[in-house]
């Protein structure tokens, strides 16, 4: 399962509303910090990989994972669109 709290959206099938952020449910689905989630399978929060998981992101570009986040490296003669996470 993939938390999306920390994006500020939904989470699981169909996309349910993520709890409050700070509230019990929030920390157990999500984790404590934005870009964690807890695995279930070992019951520890882990880092979001958002590169890894949306692999279309930084067309034109280097998708670098950070903690919490990411970060587009646009290749020469490119520049970065937060609106689409593309490099144009």
């Amino acid at each position: 399962m993939v938390c999306c709290c920390s994006m500020g959206q939904s989470w699981g099938k169909p996309c349910q509303p993520c709890p409050p952020p700070g509230s019990r449910d929030y920390i157990l689905l999500c984790g404590s910090k934005p870009g964690e989630f807890m695995n279930p399978m070992t019951n520890k929060t882990e880092e979001i990989d958002e590169c890894n998981l949306m692999p279309n992101m930084c067309n034109h570009g280097t998708c670098m994972n950070t903690p919490g986040s990411f970060h587009c490296q646009c290749n020469r003669g490119f520049l970065y669109d937060s609106d689409t996470h593309q490099c144009i």
